[in-house]
């Protein structure tokens, strides 16, 4: 009661392919089942993501 049905799907999208954003990054984890945040990588070796993600 009060909360609108979830929806996820993407109207009108398109599929990428691999390689196609490389500097998107799907941060995952088994304890949350799979992806739960994104990031940018702005070096080789450092992802930007939201504080968020990690509180």
């Amino acid at each position: 009661c009060g909360q609108a049905p979830l929806n996820n799907k993407i109207v009108g999208g398109e599929d990428a392919t691999t390689g196609s954003w490389p500097w998107q990054v799907s941060i995952q984890s088994v304890k949350f089942g799979a992806h739960f945040c994104g990031g940018s990588l702005i070096t080789k070796d450092w992802v930007l993501s939201a504080a968020h993600c990690f509180q």
